[in-house]
């Protein structure tokens, strides 16, 4: 595993090299009446011990796909909270952190072709952008397209739910930069304020989808109101060669 970090590095200087999966969580236990999706001591310790790996990858890719044991459970943003929060530990522990987390998601639940509803790109995607990781990749097996029909389904499900959230959530992102962190920096949400979820407000934003090209496009404003909930809720984590509360001040210029 080293070896091939290593050569990934030598032959693409510039690639975010890494290991999809990891650092894991092995949070499954669903069926335990007080599942927290913590994870538990002795998987910390495993990944304290695979601080080698962390520091020689240029990112880290955990998984955050969703069960179908997860479907109707309740449980979701717990497995997902869990998960991340454990990857950006890790990542707090290595000698240079700030490498990027990007974890990996799906918009189906595991092994299945049932579409993940909206309250789970909540808490997939939605969790992913609150906890301030750097992206996410959206991943799909070649099963998935197999005919025209499945092909079909998936169009269908982007424009009606996938690509409108997707555009609520980045969008929403870029203001709270912009607003917060002087725009070098992303907002990561505040540990004493554990229900914060960075939404556009419906009462002052509005998505509509052109009903010839189905292009979608955004209307409104950052209400006060909205800003004043941002402050509160969210900090800033700084881009590389930024720092400061608001990543005002760039690094080597004082």
């Amino acid at each position: 595993m080293v070896g091939t970090l290593q050569l990934g590095k030598f032959l693409r200087p510039r690639g975010l090299w890494g290991y999809y999966g990891f650092p894991d969580c092995y949070n499954y236990n669903f069926q335990k009446p007080n599942y927290t999706g913590e994870c538990c001591q002795e998987v910390q310790e495993l990944n304290n011990q695979l601080l080698w790996m962390w520091e020689l990858s240029r990112a880290l890719y955990p998984s955050i796909y969703l069960p179908l044991e997860l479907a109707d459970s309740g449980k979701s943003l717990m497995f997902v909270r869990g998960r991340l929060r454990e990857v950006f530990r890790v990542e707090g522990r290595t000698r240079d952190p700030g490498r990027p987390i990007l974890p990996y998601v799906q918009i189906f639940y595991e092994r299945t072709d049932r579409f993940l509803p909206l309250e789970e790109l909540e808490n997939t995607i939605g969790e992913s952008l609150a906890q301030g990781t750097d992206g996410i990749v959206i991943w799909m097996g070649g099963d998935h397209e197999h005919t025209q029909e499945s092909c079909q389904a998936i169009k269908d499900y982007v424009d009606t739910t996938l690509g409108p959230f997707i555009l609520n959530v980045t969008s929403i992102a870029y203001l709270c930069s912009e607003a917060l962190c002087s725009g070098h920096g992303r907002c990561a949400r505040r540990q004493h304020h554990p229900q914060a979820f960075l939404f556009l407000s419906p009462a002052s934003f509005s998505i509509h989808q052109q009903p010839d090209s189905g292009h979608l496009s955004l209307q409104g404003f950052l209400a006060d109101e909205s800003l004043a909930k941002m402050k509160t809720e969210y900090r800033c984590r700084c881009y590389t060669g930024w720092t400061g509360g608001h990543c005002e001040q760039e690094r080597g210029s004082y």
